[in-house]
């Protein structure tokens, strides 16, 4: 079995944004545990969910977590950073990918 712990927030229930997650494992055969969950007390709080999944294989695990992604859970453990040396000065790797390019923290040798 492949498992992951993912975690979201935001306005889960009333966008139905936690339906569509759950939706989301099933759809590709896995199981999910709901490890937390909060509701927001206002309309300006975020619900939080935190929550295990698990697939029989490595694909589905692969392609339901990108799935939740785009549905805007963020996986809790995601390794550390790759380094990569760059042939020429500011220019990055053919595989390089960022989402944003202002200054980010990142995890290397679990640090």
């Amino acid at each position: 079995m492949f498992q992951e712990v993912v975690e979201a927030q935001g306005h889960l229930i009333d966008s139905h944004l936690m339906e569509r997650i759950f939706d989301t494992v099933v759809e590709y055969n896995g199981k999910f545990e709901v490890e937390q969950f909060s509701v927001g007390k206002t309309n300006a709080e975020p619900s939080r969910l935190r929550m295990k999944v698990e697939t029989a294989g490595a694909g589905d695990m692969e392609q339901m977590l990108s799935t939740l992604i785009a549905l805007g859970c963020t996986p809790v453990d995601t390794g550390d950073a790759t380094l990569e040396k760059v042939e020429k000065d500011r220019c990055a790797p053919l595989d390089f990918y960022s989402t944003t390019n202002h200054r980010t923290q990142i995890r290397y040798k679990a640090e």
